[in-house]
């Protein structure tokens, strides 16, 4: 319904109050009121006061006449005659032929719209519409889909979208073969014409998209489609199907290469919030096959690159709000990996470039996200590996898990931490390093850190800070893990630029109880 003031300006130029013009307004008034209670009754007694008066622009009545008619189980030619009058008597016919047709797919007639659609493409002003060549290209595809279920099945077999007009002893209909075959053929070039059309007069039109690369898939043209949505890629980067169907695309049937793994990523970037098994989940197993196939002994590179991307992953879900705590758990494991493995910090240092206020933030559980005290001391875990800095029980639990999931010892020091973390895979990623590498985590004697311990990540004996700690493997030491750390009283005699968390004393108190 359009608003008050557009109905009012309508009636007439003269602005002046009369008791006829408030009346009508008050008509108007009710008429909207009585839609919104759905008293179609007393809507239709409106809507044939305000049709009979002069002064009523039937633009601003036609939408409730017709939501009034279907409404009240009129007969399905009176609707069609009320469409065909506005048609004839309304500046707006374009919207008035789309509710049509909305109307007839409603009432399971999608031929008789499909045949009203064709007799309009060609006349002004549906022509240049692209809303007219794109409803005709989806009414073609979904009548080509019926034609398909035809053909491939049963010839018993009624079309789907008018199954709900069948009666319960109305006998089957048999359809000849020939020329359901004649008719798909018919209704895929229909359909491929109307929206390539609709496409090039509306190069953002995303639903028009979907189903055009549909058809060109079905019969095998994927080059065709990959250059239609790489096309409205560019030219709609914000668009976030766009981004899902080229990665759709890439995986399915162009994976040979690595370039749906970058169409992934940039859709996950965008839509960071999809659904896991969309895309976060082919390009985490992608990633894994990339670590277990890792065939260099010397180059840890690019094991730092797939915890890296692994990360940049996660912490996208983690940021935009994703509850699904089993990210947090993961991001603990790959960030521990990829300081091991990055021990110059550059891959980490852009990963945290832009994540500062995630080692600021002060995570506390509440209703909605964290929904108790442990989840809450993995957040904060995690926070600590980034770089922030807490009071000791935390960075004790952050230092005795880092050393459990580098060496698999010490987790009896952890209690029900470990629960929560899959042990079988982590021991997997132990025994890759192993065979990669050549030397045995697990038989590395490490002093395992003591609760009293400071953060691994203070600063080195030349003054220079660090955003987050980090174990390193030396070159020379091929055969010995070094977790570089230092004192308490080294650590508060130099500056450090990093934020910390604090707690408060009877909260300290209180998470000392808890654990």
């Amino acid at each position: 319904m359009p608003r008050n003031f557009d109905f009012i300006r309508s009636l007439n130029d003269d602005f002046f109050l009369t008791v006829r013009r408030a009346h009508l307004i008050n008509l108007y008034e009710l008429l909207v009121t009585s839609l919104s209670d759905r008293n179609y009754c007393r809507a239709n007694r409106i809507v044939e006061i305000l049709l009979q008066c002069p002064e009523v622009d039937v633009t601003h009545v036609w939408r409730a006449a017709i939501d009034v008619l279907m409404h009240l189980g009129n007969a399905e030619k009176t609707c069609i005659d009320f469409f065909n009058q506005m048609l004839l008597h309304t500046r707006c016919k374009e919207e008035v032929l789309l509710e049509l047709i909305s109307f007839q797919l409603h009432s399971g007639k999608p031929r008789d719209a499909l045949e009203i659609l064709d007799t309009y493409l060609t006349q002004q002003p549906y022509k240049d519409n692209p809303l007219i060549f794109g409803y005709t290209g989806m009414l073609a595809f979904a009548l080509w889909e019926q034609t398909n279920v035809i053909i491939n099945g049963s010839s018993v077999i009624k079309p789907i979208i008018d199954q709900e007009n069948e009666k319960i002893n109305e006998k089957p209909v048999i359809h000849d073969l020939e020329l359901c075959i004649e008719q798909q053929a018919r209704y895929y070039e229909l359909s491929i014409s109307s929206l390539r059309m609709a496409l090039e007069m509306d190069k953002s039109n995303d639903m028009f998209l979907v189903i055009y690369t549909q058809l060109l898939l079905a019969d095998g043209m994927v080059d065709e489609a990959l250059d239609i949505v790489r096309s409205f890629c560019n030219q709609n980067p914000h668009i976030v199907i766009g981004h899902r169907l080229l990665f759709d695309i890439l995986y399915k049937h162009r994976n040979e290469d690595t370039e749906w793994v970058q169409a992934g990523k940039t859709y996950h970037r965008i839509d960071p919030v999809s659904p896991p098994e969309a895309v976060l989940n082919p390009l985490i197993n992608y990633y894994e096959n990339v670590m277990e196939n890792q065939t260099s002994t010397t180059d840890k590179r690019p094991l730092a690159e797939v915890h890296y991307n692994i990360l940049e992953l996660l912490f996208q879900r983690i940021e935009n709000g994703d509850d699904e705590f089993e990210y947090v758990k993961d991001a603990i494991v790959n960030f521990t990996w990829l300081e091991f493995f990055d021990p110059q910090r550059e891959l980490t240092n852009i990963l945290l470039e832009n994540r500062a206020w995630f080692r600021k933030f002060f995570w506390f559980p509440n209703n909605k996200t964290i929904t108790c005290w442990q989840h809450m001391q993995y957040y904060r875990i995690l926070a600590v590996f980034c770089g922030c800095k807490s009071q000791g029980m935390i960075i004790s639990r952050a230092n005795k898990l880092k050393y459990y999931i580098l060496t698999g010892k010490g987790g009896e020091g952890l209690k029900g931490y470990l629960l929560d973390f899959r042990v079988k895979k982590l021991k997997e990623l132990r025994e890759n390093v192993e065979n990669i590498f050549g030397y045995y985590l697990n038989e590395v004697v490490i002093p395992e850190p003591k609760s009293d311990q400071l953060d691994i990540n203070s600063e080195n004996e030349d003054g220079q800070s660090s955003d987050a700690d980090y174990i390193s493997l030396e070159d020379d030491q091929i055969d010995q893990l070094h977790i570089s750390s230092e004192n308490e009283d080294a650590q508060s005699d130099e500056e450090d630029e990093a934020e910390y968390i604090s707690l408060e004393d009877d909260l300290l108190d209180y998470l000392y109880d808890e654990f």
